[in-house]
Parts: C-alpha cells; sequence; structure tokens
C-alpha cells in the first residue's frame, strides 16, 4: 500500500511539474538547477517508503518513518517546489517585455 501512495504522490508532482514547465519557452541554467533539487527531495519519498516496506520488523526504518520525519520530507519537497516556480516566473517576466 505504502508504494501505491508513494505512486500517486510523485504522480502528482510529476503532472503538476509538467504543465509548469510548458508555460515557458527557455529554461535557463538556474531553472534547471532547482529543478534538480526538487528531484531529489522527490526521491527521497519513496525511498524511505522502501526502506520502511523491506524493514518493518527493525526499530531504525521505524522511527525514520515516524510521521514528523516523514511529514519533513512533504515540507522540504512543498518548499523545493518553490524554487524552480519562482525561476520560472521571473523568467516569464523577463520574456514578457
Amino acid at each position: 500500500m505504502s508504494y501505491v501512495l508513494s505512486f500517486v504522490y510523485i504522480g502528482i508532482y510529476w503532472n503538476n511539474h509538467h504543465h509548469m514547465l510548458h508555460t515557458i519557452h527557455r529554461v535557463t541554467g538556474s531553472i534547471l538547477w532547482a529543478n534538480l533539487h526538487l528531484l531529489f527531495w522527490l526521491s527521497l519519498f519513496p525511498y524511505t517508503t522502501g526502506w520502511v516496506g523491506h524493514n518493518h520488523a527493525t526499530a531504525i526504518p521505524a522511527a525514520f518513518y515516524k510521521p514528523w520525519i516523514a511529514g519533513s520530507i512533504f515540507v522540504f519537497v512543498a518548499l523545493m517546489w518553490l524554487a524552480p516556480d519562482r525561476r520560472i516566473e521571473r523568467a516569464l517576466g523577463e520574456n514578457r517585455d
């Protein structure tokens, strides 16, 4: 079940990411680096889900995946979503003149 939730969560971000990138005509290096940072944080969510799924009886993965830790991954992904979003807004503003 946890893998399905990871897939749905990543799928939502993928869909939104697709629509966000289609708003621009030129990608800058700053947008690419911000995007890479977002992808790093997104990659942590299925990793932690898989780690707990394979080691559900041990204490360390269970402790690591407590709601406040898993929630922090959600928060970091949400914050990192703002990085490419702000850079795209800036790029659109420069190209609108």
